[in-house]
């Protein structure tokens, strides 16, 4: 199952539960992606990192990568050369599906949550 949602339109405690269930979190760098302090260990957490300039590391720029870290969480960051930090932007799907291919990104059976708020989803 795929759940796409925006934060704020959902209660605290469904949010958590979403979190909570999902084998794979996607979501653009920003305060949303937080909520992978829910996961459970082995999901897959996948950063969407929109920039403009050419970054000489495919890291992400976050805090996330600690986080997930300490939770035993799988962290991803695809670095979208499609638009600006915080603006609205197109995610190049063909170049993203490969990534997460190539990353070995699958939801197992807690389905796959995406927050499209920014990414043209």
């Amino acid at each position: 199952d795929v759940f796409r949602f925006e934060h704020s339109g959902l209660p605290v405690a469904e949010q958590v539960a979403l979190h909570q269930r999902a084998d794979v979190i996607i979501g653009v760098h920003g305060a949303g992606l937080a909520n992978v302090l829910w996961a459970r260990p082995g999901c897959h957490v996948v950063e969407i990192v929109p920039v403009d300039v050419h970054l000489d590391f495919q890291c992400g720029l976050t805090p996330f990568w600690y986080v997930s870290e300490l939770l035993g969480l799988h962290k991803h960051a695809f670095i979208a050369y499609a638009g600006r930090m915080f603006e609205s932007f197109e995610l190049p799907l063909v170049e993203f599906c490969a990534f997460l291919r190539a990353a070995g990104v699958v939801a197992q059976g807690g389905g796959l949550l995406v927050d499209p708020v920014r990414a043209g989803l």
